[in-house]
């Protein structure tokens, strides 16, 4: 089973770039085939189309799509947003065998009156994993990554 990441950098209608790729490190240890480091190119908010939009340095993940779960608006220049991508949702069909599913979720704030509008330091990233040996007689053992950015 092939594990997939995805982290993103955000704006509000338009297009945040960063001067170099802003990067987010694991805070512990991470299992076999996850990065220990997350860097974001750019992030678009689309509060309308109801998406947020990055562009990593992973393979894979180069322009994904996550749905925005929540977005709230606080006035008319500042929002908090938390948007997730379904990356993997495995399901061995034969009987009581194994699945799994991982998902990222990030989270963060938007103020269109200062730049960049979202603040890299305010953002939130996590991996989370859920994993079944035997869906038929085991529950799911779920494993959160959570990233912060690197100083």
């Amino acid at each position: 089973m092939k594990n997939t990441f995805v982290v993103l950098a955000l704006t509000f209608s338009s297009l945040i770039s960063f001067a170099s790729s802003t990067c987010y490190v694991a805070k512990t240890a991470v299992p076999e085939g996850a990065p220990k480091a997350i860097c974001l190119r750019d992030l678009e908010v689309d509060s309308a189309g109801g998406s947020v939009t990055l562009n990593t340095d992973l393979e894979d993940t180069v322009k994904k799509a996550l749905q925005i779960s929540s977005f709230v608006r606080h006035n008319e220049e500042r929002a908090k947003f938390v948007a997730i991508l379904h990356l993997q949702d495995f399901n061995d069909n034969f009987g009581c065998g194994e699945a799994a599913q991982v998902s990222a979720t990030i989270a963060g704030s938007l103020n269109t009156t200062r730049t960049p509008a979202v603040d890299p330091e305010a953002l939130t990233i996590s991996v989370s994993y859920d994993h079944k040996n035997d869906v038929c007689h085991s529950p799911a053992q779920e494993t959160i990554l959570e990233y912060v950015l690197s100083k």
